[in-house]
């Protein structure tokens, strides 16, 4: 995938796309401006501006967080060797410049134009695109920001803008590079296609004992026998220990009253909301519901819209400036107009259902399960200190666990993945399976803290090594792959040889027919994207905007040749697609303000005295292996 990337890297447009996508990755790099930049020595200093360890911590986790969602598992160095790093650190070190350049120049954005942006953002906008308050206090809680911090980071932001905003906000993209791109990206054509199957080809002869050891031997690596290794393993679990752990009645009602509040659920409402901005609205709304309207006709009337409807809820899941009020209605009442940094809430309270608690003995076995694993915790941490010694004085894993009254499990043979030699599944756990392979053969694994809390220890009794398996043994095998591999050449060959034949003067379809086969012709498809669902993949696309009307190219499906002459080249239309040129000239041009502010704060880099702690760096990215 990143060879992939690095070709494409040398076209130009490519890298014009690419930018945008460092661009939104830098957009992970924010950082909370309202952490707490006094702990430890910082990452970055910046003037008086600080890059705290913990917000290069969370913007490395987000990005290798990032990294897994799409498949990739890397770690911290495996990211810096990527560029990575830098990158964080280069987004860091800009947002720090233009703070300070801001605090200099005495920039400010009062917290009301903040909180006018906030509601303004059509994220955060329900039905008939008002701020709905719900959704963004939902928002908040996913990715774990405070009401508060929000603002505030949206009030630096603004702060920047105002900084920036006025220079580069007059920016325009040359129609010329609009129009060159345009017609860069939206240029079509279309081919027509003699796909040719590799089981078409009748020609093949079954192969000759030499080629099949040739081709064995060209491909030992496919016909491996993997490493088996002999374990014994002993898994020390609380589970098993509970299991000889006795909880009197008493117990279990001491726990009970110490414990009785996690037993009570609280009363929770029905509530429904409106939040408007205009008093008179919000008087209306109430009166009509006073008059004898419902509630939801009441809001319906004076805004247009429908109330938002918050499910039952506790009194600690409403906002503070309106939990109060709603927990004092009764039920199917309405509030007053309750104000609040977001505007006039009216709330309606559609029904309550009361506090309820368990009994003892509704939760009288949780209680026993819990307390009998808490004391067997106790039990197996002694357990583990036994097991320790017992095998410091060079007991085998199978005495230790003897003297202990503990049982083992032995396996005769298991790979890496957990199998055994018939390619079963034998249940173990990949830690387990980790520690059996980092022990050498007739060694015995430290005594291991796994990630659920239990135990294990892997003696490894012996290791028989990875080796080929015999060619007698894989000979159907290999023949069978032999067999595809040529089909595959043969296939490939005759579209190469069709294609020099059309270079000749031949005709597609008559060259077709002579195989019993027939033409089709493609979709009209862009260099980027081809016609896969026809067998233009995205490597024949390119190679087809390499060629001229009437030329051919092959390329390979996944079980035939194919081969594709072109028909038609369809120039862009720029007046049939003025959305498309208005939105690519917004992209460049926001391209050329980013590079523009670039400049800027390479600029700023000279008079403000940065600072970077290569020493915490590289300790976090360690940290993070």
């Amino acid at each position: 995938m990143l060879s992939t990337i690095r070709g494409k890297a040398k076209s130009w447009i490519v890298k014009i796309l690419f930018l945008f996508l460092i661009l939104a990755f830098a957009a992970w790099g924010i950082g909370d401006i309202f952490a707490n930049r006094t702990v430890g020595k910082p990452v970055l200093k910046v003037g008086s501006q600080q890059y705290t360890r913990q917000e290069f911590a969370r913007d490395l986790q987000d990005r290798l967080k990032q990294f897994q969602q799409q498949g990739l598992s890397i770690n911290a160095q495996q990211f810096a060797a990527l560029g990575g790093i830098e990158q964080i650190l280069s987004t860091a070190t800009n947002r720090l410049l233009l703070e300070q350049y801001s605090d200099q120049l005495g920039l400010t954005i009062p917290q009301n134009v903040a909180i006018a942006e906030v509601q303004a953002n059509p994220a955060f906008q329900g039905a008939g695109g008002k701020f709905d308050r719900e959704h963004f206090l939902l928002v908040l809680q996913q990715n774990g920001l405070s009401e508060a911090g929000f603002v505030a980071m949206v009030q630096e932001d603004l702060r920047r803008q105002q900084l920036i905003g006025p220079s580069f906000a007059t920016v325009v993209a040359p129609k010329a590079l609009v129009d060159t791109v345009f017609a860069y990206e939206s240029e079509t054509r279309g081919v027509d296609l003699l796909a040719i199957p590799d089981d078409s080809m009748t020609g093949v002869a079954d192969p000759d004992q030499a080629a099949l050891e040739k081709y064995y031997t060209d491909n030992i690596a496919h016909y491996q026998r993997p490493e088996y290794r002999a374990v014994v393993i002993l898994h020390l679990t609380a589970e098993e220990f509970a299991k000889q752990v006795t909880i009197a009645d008493d117990q279990l009602k001491t726990e009970y009253e110490t414990r009785k509040a996690e037993f009570e659920t609280p009363e929770t409402r029905a509530v429904e909301q409106v939040v408007v901005q205009d008093q008179a609205k919000a008087d209306a709304i109430v009166a009509a519901v006073k008059a004898g309207k419902s509630f939801a006709d009441a809001v319906q009337e004076a805004t247009g819209g429908a109330p938002v409807d918050l499910g039952d809820v506790s009194k600690d899941k409403l906002p503070a400036d309106i939990a109060e009020q709603t927990f004092a209605l009764a039920a199917d009442a309405t509030s007053e107009p309750l104000k609040s940094a977001f505007g006039l809430h009216v709330v309606h309270v559609k029904s309550i259902t009361p506090p309820s608690a368990k009994s003892l003995d509704e939760v009288k076995e949780q209680l026993r399960g819990e307390l009998a694993l808490a004391q067997a915790g106790d039990t197996m941490a002694s357990a583990v200190n036994q097991l320790d010694d017992t095998l410091a004085g060079g007991a085998s894993v199978e005495d230790a666990a003897a003297k202990l009254g503990l049982t083992t499990q032995k396996v005769d043979a298991v790979d890496a993945d957990g199998k055994d030699r018939d390619g079963k599944d034998l249940g173990i756990s990949p830690e387990i399976l980790a520690l059996a392979q980092q022990t050498d053969a007739g060694g015995t694994s430290l005594v291991s803290t796994l990630s659920d809390g239990s135990y294990a220890v892997v003696q490894v009794t012996s290791v028989a090594a990875a080796e080929p398996k015999p060619l007698t043994e894989v000979a159907d095998q290999v023949k069978t792959e032999w067999l595809a591999q040529a089909h595959r050449d043969a296939a490939d060959a005759k579209a190469k040889e069709i294609v020099e034949k059309l270079k000749a003067g031949g005709d597609l379809a008559a060259l077709g027919t002579e195989l019993g086969l027939t033409v089709t012709s493609s979709a009209p498809f862009t260099r980027d994207k081809g016609d896969p669902d026809n067998g233009v993949d995205a490597t024949m696309a390119q190679a087809l905007f390499n060629v001229k009307i009437g030329e051919a190219v092959t390329g390979r499906g996944s079980d035939k040749a194919i081969v594709a002459r072109l028909t038609t080249i369809t120039p862009a239309k720029p007046d049939e697609n003025k959305d498309r040129l208005e939105e690519l000239a917004k992209q460049l041009a926001g391209t050329m303000r980013n590079d523009l502010s670039s400049q800027f704060s390479a600029a700023l880099s000279q008079q403000i005295k940065i600072e970077r702690n290569d020493d915490v760096i590289n300790q976090m990215i360690a940290a993070e292996q």
